[in-house]
């Protein structure tokens, strides 16, 4: 076993990066969360002008980033498989054949580094683990498939304008009555005091899970001690 794991310092930078990144976007996600509800208990949901910027810019920063702390995840077991894989004395390069995507000279390849490519990889070199099927159980999650396709909604246009709002009768009978909801016209979403915080509490159950997870998966196959990792400010 070699001191420092100085010829896998490739692997551990990104795996040590995106898993840093897990912690920055989740926390951004609860300040953008805290924002939006906030916002809609003052307006009720019929945000104009200012309040409307506010609103999206809040949305926008939740599931963006929120996406971003899933993405950063899967991204840094892709890095601790390919850690795990590339035996003690070999090099970096050629990566492992499970984890081919992280190739130190070949960056391009980086990018298809996804949840869908992570998971078939731990299905090849981890199958039967609990991390692999942590991995499967959050891509198969309704709450996952919603949270992308509002990301992708989110990441190309305003989809607060346009809106449609539901009240409990006619205004001709009570004008002054708040609505009950709020639904965007791009992706249907259904916009009320609990649209980010129920979806907060969520992501922020399956990141605690996945940490556990990976402590855990850690410890039974890495075979590198943690004074034996490079030390990255």
């Amino acid at each position: 076993m070699m001191t420092g794991t100085g010829s896998h310092r490739f692997e551990y930078k990104h795996f040590y990066s995106a898993w840093v990144a897990v912690a920055f976007r989740l926390r951004a996600c609860a300040t953008h969360s805290q924002d939006y509800t906030a916002l809609f208990q003052r307006t009720r949901g019929t945000s104009q002008d200012e309040d409307l910027f506010q609103e999206d810019d809040a949305l926008f920063g939740f599931f963006v980033k929120g996406l971003s702390a899933l993405e950063s995840f899967a991204y840094s077991l892709y890095a601790l498989g390919a850690l795990i894989c590339t035996p003690a004395q070999a090099p970096s390069v050629p990566p492992p054949a499970q984890f081919p995507l992280l190739h130190p000279q070949q960056p391009r390849l980086l990018r298809s580094i996804t949840p869908t490519e992570t998971l078939h990889a731990f299905e090849r070199a981890f199958p039967g683990s609990p991390l692999t099927s942590l991995l499967s159980h959050l891509l198969s999650d309704e709450v996952y498939r919603q949270w992308s396709e509002i990301r992708n909604v989110l990441a190309h246009r305003v989809a607060t304008a346009g809106r449609s709002i539901q009240y409990r009768g006619p205004l001709l009978f009570a004008p002054n009555e708040p609505p009950l909801a709020v639904t965007q016209w791009a992706g249907q979403l259904r916009l009320d005091e609990a649209t980010t915080s129920s979806r907060y509490d969520w992501l922020k159950g399956i990141i605690n899970q996945g940490i556990g997870a990976t402590a855990a998966f850690a410890v039974e196959q890495l075979v590198y001690t943690e004074d034996q990792l490079p030390r990255l400010p």
